[in-house]
This record gives structure tokens, C-alpha cells and sequence, in this order.
């Protein structure tokens, strides 16, 4: 309930008449703790999307934007990182060591292995099947360089 009134207040003092619309930092920095904690808990779902967060969430998409326009990245941005984020760390994740590349995708909301290849390559250089590999050689991709 208090999180309801914090934005129905907040609001309503935005729309007060000649008032401009200007988001606290304290309740600009509340949206979006709520917006990166819901992609991160939502990570898995394949048809998670900016669209949906904005919905779920109780915003319009073009008052997220707004809340991540001082950002580094944009929202779809921060969700494919997160998506790529985590496929990395299973990739690198002995545990996970059987478990196919494909399945690893799938299960980071990647719905095609194709796709998850390309993306996954895009952002470290190198496809998922190579990352995983040369961990296990003891080597480590940084970008595009290779750590020992």
C-alpha cells in the first residue's frame, strides 16, 4: 500500500497546473530498482520484453524510457546484458558443465539456438560452445581478448 500512495502522490503533484513534471531522485531511483529487480526475476520468460516490464510494473513505455534515459544503457539494453550476463556465468558454471549451450540459452529466455549463438557472439566474440571451452582450458575471454 505504501508504495501505491508514494506514486499516487508523486503523481499528483506532478500534474499540479504550470507544475513540470519532474521525478524526484529518490523515487526515480525507487522505479528503477523496481524495474531492474523485475527483469532479473523475470529473466527466464521468452516473451519478457520492455513492453511487458512497463505493463507489469503499472507505467507507460515511454515513462521507463524516461527513467533510464540518464542510464548507461537503455532498458532493452540492460535486459539483453542480463540475458547475456547470466548465460556467461552458467556457460563458466562447472555444475553446469553437461548441460547443452542450446539448454543454457532456453532457459535465459533465449526461444531459438541460433539467435542465442549470434547474440552471445555478438557481445563476448566468440559463440557460446568456443566461452565454454576455453574456460575449461583455462582460459578466460574478456571482450576479445584472451586472459590466461
Amino acid at each position: 500500500m505504501g508504495e501505491s500512495l508514494l506514486s499516487l502522490v508523486a503523481a499528483g503533484l506532478g500534474t499540479l497546473q504550470g507544475a513540470p513534471r519532474v521525478e524526484s531522485s529518490a523515487l526515480k531511483a525507487y522505479h528503477l530498482e523496481r524495474i531492474r529487480r523485475y527483469i532479473d526475476e523475470h529473466l527466464h520468460e521468452p516473451n519478457l520484453t520492455v513492453e511487458v516490464v512497463a505493463l507489469q510494473l503499472g507505467m507507460s513505455v515511454s515513462h521507463l524510457h524516461r527513467l533510464f534515459a540518464s542510464e548507461p544503457q537503455s532498458p532493452a539494453q540492460y535486459l539483453w546484458n542480463r540475458r547475456m550476463e547470466r548465460c556467461s556465468r552458467d556457460l563458466l558454471d562447472p555444475r553446469l558443465a553437461a548441460r547443452p549451450v542450446s539448454e543454457i540459452g532456453y532457459r535465459w529466455g533465449f526461444n531459438d539456438a541460433a539467435h542465442f549463438s549470434r547474440s552471445f557472439r555478438e557481445r563476448f566474440g566468440c559463440p557460446p560452445r568456443e566461452w565454454r571451452q576455453r574456460k575449461l582450458q583455462g582460459q578466460v575471454f574478456i571482450g576479445n581478448a584472451d586472459v590466461h
